[in-house]
């Protein structure tokens, strides 16, 4: 139903579905020459797709997800890969207000992100510099650096008992401490 312009599929996990049923998601791919990126939306299943929102010629590399946040009825676009390419924006269903959260650095660079009411908790995502988790204050903007992770953060889960995944991988680079994946579980982030 659609042909992406700068990739041939998406990051696994990389796509929102909000309780509307809309559904969202970005292009990934290398894009070397930082062609503009799109992101889609779908009203109707995936039949047909709109974009509902692009980042301008050499703005990002790419997409690394469109994720729903139920607590305020929004979607947080993760972007990367290289300084000021690291992008956290936050927009209504429509894309017409769009938030941008920090500085573009690897701090920003992020695939995995969790809500809960009060706080957003991403994890980066860099093989440039060492890993952390990283929390916004929902209530003041304040974001507050935390634990440190041995490689870059790519996917994650939330379970319905209450517990949380994060997946390390590894890369080249120094940002990667470790020479094995891990699986992490936590129950209180």
């Amino acid at each position: 139903t659609l042909k992406l312009n700068n990739c041939k599929n998406i990051l696994n996990q990389s796509m929102a579905i909000t309780d509307c049923g809309l559904i969202f998601f970005g292009e990934y791919g290398n894009n070397i020459d930082r062609q503009k990126v799109n992101i889609y939306r779908s009203k109707n299943n995936g039949l047909d797709w709109d974009v509902v929102y692009s980042f301008e010629s050499k703005e990002v590399r790419h997409v690394h997800g469109c994720h729903y946040d139920k607590f305020t009825n929004t979607i947080w676009t993760l972007t990367g890969d290289f300084d000021r390419e690291n992008k956290i924006m936050v927009s209504d269903l429509n894309f017409d207000k769009n938030k941008f959260i920090g500085d573009g650095s690897q701090k920003y660079r992020a695939v995995s992100i969790f809500f809960q009411k009060d706080k957003v908790h991403w994890f980066m995502d860099s093989q440039l510099e060492k890993n952390y988790q990283f929390t916004y204050d929902r209530k003041n903007g304040e974001i507050q650096k935390n634990n440190m992770f041995n490689a870059p953060v790519w996917y994650s889960k939330s379970l319905e008992d209450g517990y949380f995944l994060i997946a390390t991988t590894v890369e080249k680079g120094k940002g990667v401490i470790e020479k094995s994946a891990n699986l992490l579980i936590s129950n209180d982030l």
